[in-house]
């Protein structure tokens, strides 16, 4: 009985996700690594996102959205973290807000990652006010801020939960 159990131990210790033995009998190793995610606002999974570039014709016929994207971020608040912009192609970014200020991401080091956020898309009029205040915040000269003068209509996004693959 108690080699059995002794067994039984080795053979839960042994079932780790590290590393898997090859069938054969040349010891080759393969290392399984598994995507990492650090998670602020809400719990959220990443499966189930749809590629940035499929919010355009799931939103087309309206105003609101519930959806989880993925997407690469550009650039995120350099003051507290409160927003981050993200690639929508071209030459377009989305805003993404959080849901009540409830949470913030990184200031810093963001750019480029990879980010799968929940939450609504919706079409919004940002008057000239807020645009320079985004600006502000993501540390534009005062002459890139002066230089905004129109109030601009996007797509944009408040997000109950983000992960970032690190």
């Amino acid at each position: 009985m108690r080699k059995l159990y002794l067994i039984l131990i080795a053979g839960l210790v042994g079932c780790g996700d590290q590393e898997l033995a090859s069938s054969d009998d040349t010891n080759i190793t393969e290392t399984v690594t598994k995507t990492s995610y650090m998670s602020y606002g809400s719990k959220i999974k990443a499966d189930g996102a749809l590629k940035i570039e499929e919010l355009s014709v799931k939103i087309k016929d309206q105003d609101t959205l519930l959806i989880k994207l993925e997407a690469v971020i550009n650039e995120t608040c350099s003051k507290k973290g409160c927003w981050m912009t993200v690639d929508l192609g071209g030459e377009k970014d989305m805003m993404v807000r959080f849901a009540d200020y409830g949470f913030f991401v990184p200031t810093d080091g963001q750019q480029g990652k990879t980010a799968i956020f929940e939450g609504k898309a919706f079409r919004d009029t940002v008057d000239i006010e807020t645009l320079r205040h985004y600006a502000e915040d993501a540390g534009k000269s005062q002459e890139e801020i002066d230089n905004i003068t129109e109030s601009e209509i996007v797509v944009a996004f408040v997000a109950d939960g983000v992960i970032i693959k690190e």
